[in-house]
């Protein structure tokens, strides 16, 4: 019994370190783009 809840909360705690990575690659993609198109206009 103790495994499982184990291996849940690994899995838990892996799935929120990936979703706040994703959004914080999400983010940093965004603002890198908001950047780059405020300093290129023209591209």
């Amino acid at each position: 019994m103790p495994y499982t809840e184990l291996f849940t909360a690994a899995g838990l705690h892996a799935a929120s370190l990936a979703v706040l990575t994703g959004l914080a690659i999400l983010y940093s993609v965004s603002a890198g783009t908001g950047v780059s198109s405020t300093l290129l206009p023209d591209s």
